[in-house]
């Protein structure tokens, strides 16, 4: 007699209700002399000194002041959970 092919096996996912990821976020605090007007990816941030939540990642900082004029961009990488100071322009 032939053998009959075993059942396949049944595989129930795990029922348990996760928590969402949340995403990862650092700090960009930027505190320079003369003061500047600051821009992030391109979007205003606020007047120096300032002290914000961003998400983790590369962003473009830009630094102006139109009094002196200066400008400055500054490429930098946002850790989770930790601050990045700019403290120099």
């Amino acid at each position: 007699p032939r053998s009959q092919p075993a059942d396949p096996e049944l595989v129930v996912p795990d029922a348990t209700p996760t928590k969402p990821a949340r995403s990862a976020r650092g700090r960009l605090r930027v505190n320079v002399i003369p003061w500047a007007d600051v821009r992030v990816d391109g979007k205003p941030f606020g007047r120096a000194p300032v002290d914000r939540a961003l998400p983790a990642g590369r962003h473009e900082v830009e630094l102006y002041n139109p009094d002196i004029p200066r400008r400055a961009e500054h490429h930098v990488v946002i850790a989770a959970d930790r601050p990045f100071e700019i403290t120099h322009w």
